[in-house]
């Protein structure tokens, strides 16, 4: 009987430090912890009002709804897209205006001769 004395003391150190790790990850599992009507302020707690009021500084413009600014900011890019539509079609006419007076050259590819020696032994015609 004296060798399971070592077994059953390493078994019950394994149960304590199991026990032991997860203390402190069950306590990690919830949210910040706080005391109810705590005398001392907590200079980390969530100020509502004052992330609120940041988060619209210079979103909102006092006495415009929201969804007016929207519109009028998608009149704007529908503008400003067809301007640019407009200029693009212009140069591209110009472009083709100054082009079409000269006359058409092909660059290539064309097909070759394929006779190599020149004497007819090895002609294939046009590749």
């Amino acid at each position: 009987m004296p060798t399971c004395y070592p077994l059953r003391s390493m078994r019950a150190g394994v149960i304590i430090l199991i026990f032991l790790s997860l203390v402190p990850i069950g306590l990690a599992q919830g949210a910040r912890q706080t005391v109810p009507n705590a005398p001392i302020p907590d200079p980390d707690s969530d100020h509502i009002t004052e992330r609120n009021e940041w988060f619209f500084r210079g979103r909102l413009v006092p006495g415009k709804p929201s969804a007016e600014l929207r519109r009028r900011a998608y009149q704007a890019k529908l503008q400003m897209r067809a301007q640019r539509a407009a200029a693009l079609a212009a140069a591209h006419s110009e472009a083709l205006a100054s082009v079409s007076s000269v006359p058409w050259t092909t660059l290539g590819p064309v097909p070759l001769a394929s006779d190599a020696t020149g004497n007819g032994t090895q002609d294939y015609h046009q590749v």
